[in-house]
């Protein structure tokens, strides 16, 4: 059980693990949606049904006739695939922020990405995508020493996550009320108190809901095929926002509520995040590592930076939460942080379900 306060914050890094794409993956990704979309007018110039992103496009510009809008569409997908190439961009959200006009766009192409993916993942619960299921480890470690089913819900933990997929609330709910020992048990209060924190928001307002069958269409019309899995990624989008555009502010509650989760949190796990500057800004680091609302405990931080790129994301992150860059390039360590308190610091090579069975638990 996780008896002390536990915070978990969550990059796109640990739904790797589930088939979802890392952030530069995502790039190339909505690049390759964009591709495809033009290619489909090549071969086959679009008719009606009409999907609702052109049709937004029709609404903005009064009196526009619907090949116009098509035209306006197409166009924009060959202005995406263009800048995209051109400028090479590492993450999709830096992009579109110096690209506005193709927000829309962007953001419809991305919930498109992540919403197949995830009606993949959960169409085939038995594929190899669930072998590293470290979600699972986390449910074990919720059950163990609770004597009465009832005990789990005095579990203190939170999760903090960057990514748009409801992949960690989808399986742990699942996996958790697969159990018969807590078949009494209503878990859905873990969906209370803002327990799953989603800073940028999600496919979907509700991790409960089905999966809607549209982002993977069986129609044998193809304008329907194409049109149906568009209209899921719109709608979807709608619940998503970005890093560094003008709906920043649209998040405040979830950056303030984040910053009250840290500053109380006595252990803190980092999963398969990059720390990127702007998403440590939100999080407030470093001062809420410095500045904890409860200090009769010692703090401890526990970290995973598997991939090529571990050494940049040691030094980010040394540099993120101490304010040293080169504090975390060794394997395990303790951090006199401050003079009064002594935070213990743990990094992992491994993967992230390699990380907490074998490393941190």
């Amino acid at each position: 059980m996780f008896e002390r306060k536990t915070a978990f914050i969550i990059g796109a890094g640990a739904s790797k693990h589930f088939g979802y794409p890392t952030n530069a993956e995502l790039l190339s990704l909505v690049r390759d949606e964009a591709v495809a979309i033009i290619d489909y007018n090549t071969r086959r110039p679009a008719t009606y049904p009409m999907p609702q992103i052109v049709k937004q496009l029709m609404a903005e510009q009064t009196g526009t006739e619907a090949n116009k809008a098509w035209k306006k569409f197409y166009n924009d997908c060959n202005e995406l695939v263009n800048r995209i190439d051109l400028n090479r961009p590492v993450v999709i959200d830096h992009f579109l922020r110096d690209n506005p006009d193709l927000q829309v766009l962007g953001k419809t192409l991305i919930a498109k990405v992540i919403g197949q993916h995830e009606a993949k993942l959960f169409k085939d619960l038995d594929s190899n995508k669930l072998e590293e299921n470290w979600v699972a480890l986390i449910a074990s470690k919720m059950a163990d020493n609770c004597i009465n089913p009832e005990d789990i819900k005095q579990n203190k933990i939170n999760f903090i996550t960057f990514n748009y997929d409801l992949s960690l609330e989808r399986l742990l709910y699942g996996i958790l009320t697969s159990r018969t020992r807590f078949k009494s048990v209503d878990f859905k209060y873990l969906f209370s108190e803002n327990r799953f924190l989603h800073v940028y928001g999600a496919i979907s307002d509700d991790p409960l809901s089905p999966m809607p069958n549209n982002f993977l269409p069986t129609y044998p019309n193809q304008q329907q095929s194409f049109c149906d899995p568009l209209d899921a990624a719109y709608s979807a989008s709608i619940f998503m926002r970005l890093i560094d555009m003008h709906e920043k502010d649209e998040n405040q509650f979830e950056i303030n509520h984040a910053n009250s989760i840290l500053k109380e949190a006595e252990d803190i796990y980092v999963l398969g995040y990059s720390f990127d500057p702007s998403n440590n800004k939100r999080l407030g680091f470093p001062d809420v590592i410095k500045n904890r609302t409860d200090n009769q405990s010692q703090r401890r931080l526990y970290l995973t930076t598997y991939g090529a790129d571990k050494v940049s994301v040691s030094r980010r992150a040394s540099l993120a939460m101490f304010g040293y860059e080169g504090l975390l390039l060794t394997e395990m360590n303790n951090a006199n942080h401050n003079s009064n308190q002594l935070i213990y610091t743990e990094k992992s090579r491994k993967k992230v379900y390699q990380a907490l069975a074998h490393d941190f638990w």
